[in-house]
């Protein structure tokens, strides 16, 4: 149900300081070559940025990434997605595990079936971050793979960027990075 600033004025919250949401939604198609250089790859088509109204703010983000490999490999056994959020100069990692191998990332890049080119693959997460700072936060996603270089195509697969769209699961769809500001 939408909500109203006469809802907001009832709740005795002024409507310009009320909650945000920054939505970045990216309908393109677009290759990124991993590293093996931490934190990875930005997947720039999805950054997004929200200035916090209060310092008590809590950040929800949530990322819907649909996305195919440009070679078949066996690289999903070594890649994953990483979030990271910068305010000014400092960038924090966030929701890695950080126990164990240099592989941590938020969630793994998963592949199905994992020699198979021609399918798409999709992957929602979610982070709720405590900023304690009402300066402008930008959040990034990306790609890290520690042992082996391959590309990550984003809302297609590699058939679909050849040309071949007569193929019945070779899709175009969206990816998208989705703020939302909780007061604590």
């Amino acid at each position: 149900f939408p909500v109203t600033i006469q809802a907001f004025n009832a709740l005795g919250i002024n409507a310009s300081n009320a909650p945000q949401i920054k939505q970045n939604i990216f309908r393109g198609t677009a290759e990124y070559p991993t590293t093996t250089s931490s934190p990875g790859v930005e997947i720039t088509d999805l950054t997004t940025s929200i200035t916090p109204r209060t310092s008590a703010s809590n950040i929800l983000v949530t990322v819907t990434i649909n996305y195919s490999k440009k070679t078949a490999s066996n690289w999903s056994y070594y890649a994953v997605f990483k979030l990271t959020r910068t305010i000014g100069a400092t960038v924090t990692e966030l929701g890695n595990s950080t126990t164990g191998a240099t592989l941590s990332g938020i969630t793994p890049v998963v592949y199905y079936p994992d020699f198979d080119t021609n399918l798409l693959n999709s992957v929602t997460f979610q982070f709720m971050d405590t900023l304690s700072s009402t300066s402008a936060a930008t959040y990034k996603v990306h790609v890290y793979s520690p042992g082996i270089n391959d590309t990550l195509i984003l809302n297609t697969c590699p058939s679909a960027t050849a040309g071949n769209l007569s193929t019945p699961n070779i899709a175009r769809v969206s990816s998208s990075m989705t703020l939302q500001e909780y007061f604590a």
